[in-house]
């Protein structure tokens, strides 16, 4: 196979992401809670950020904020763990006794720590906010069970979005996603429905020639010699035409043998020429 597959489906998957919007609204959890970050922040790399947390989507949530290049970010977890997101870059987390410590200086709580108890209290914030003197804050509760009290919605500096307000986000995202993965669907189609069309196409015609070439050297020297001098090769068409050969590799010779006369004469006279 002189082109590869593989490659082809690399490029068409490139181009359906490329050409439409499928990538965008990212479904992900940690993605949308970084979305509604910015969405809410005009210059979230100047917020203070809290992560309750330190598991996989803790270290996803992180990782994400950082990539976007926010990084004033501080970790609080029932055991001291380092999260290390670049080789000049890393968190180590404070214990859950530093919480209300770090409430004080948080911008943004993002949290989504295993509890069976919130972690974070209406109290809490309230104590918090006195001493930010009502500066807002912005919570975002991604555990399951809560991590942050419902009451919490009732006070006014306090901005909670839950894992269900993340998961209103995501439907009105999927009719959008929707619309886009039909786009890309019809760009996968297309695109491949062509790659196969040339490479059945590139394939058959690599089939003709070699029936063609197995025909012609199975002349005699001086058979061969004879049509070279006089080309005059229509015995040699309708030879192929008539003949009988019993070849499974090459399909008994039936694909040279359906393509019209004047064609095949013009890939004998391409033999002779290039012999």
């Amino acid at each position: 196979m002189n082109f590869s597959l593989s490659e082809k489906a690399i490029q068409i998957s490139k181009k359906a992401r490329s050409e439409t919007n499928i990538g965008l609204n990212s479904l992900s959890v940690s993605g949308l809670a970084l979305k509604l970050v910015r969405n809410i922040f005009e210059n979230p790399h100047e917020q203070n950020v809290l992560v309750v947390g330190a598991g996989s989507l803790a270290q996803n949530v992180i990782e994400n904020l950082y990539k976007k290049g926010i990084n004033k970010i501080k970790s609080v977890n029932r055991t001291i763990r380092k999260i290390k997101l670049h080789n000049s870059y890393e968190i180590v987390s404070a214990s859950l006794d530093a919480l209300h410590d770090q409430l004080e200086n948080a911008d943004i709580v993002i949290a989504s720590s295993s509890t069976e108890l919130p972690l974070i209290g209406k109290g809490a914030i309230e104590n918090a906010l006195q001493i930010r003197r009502n500066k807002p804050m912005l919570l975002i509760d991604l555990g399951v069970p809560r991590n942050i009290e419902e009451e919490i919605r009732n006070i006014e500096q306090a901005y909670l979005f839950s894992i269900d307000d993340i998961e209103k986000i995501t439907q009105e995202n999927f009719g959008q996603r929707t619309i886009e993965a039909e786009k890309a669907m019809n760009i996968i189609v297309l695109e491949a429905q062509e790659a196969l069309d040339s490479y059945f196409k590139k394939s058959s015609k690599d089939d003709i020639n070699t029936q063609l070439e197995t025909f012609l050297l199975g002349l005699s020297d001086q058979e061969l010699d004879q049509f070279k001098i006089s080309k005059d090769f229509s015995e040699l068409v309708k030879a192929i035409k008539t003949m009988t050969v019993e070849d499974s590799a090459l399909n008994n010779f039936q694909d040279i043998k359906n393509i019209e006369d004047h064609v095949i004469t013009s890939m004998i006279k391409r033999f002779f020429d290039n012999a």
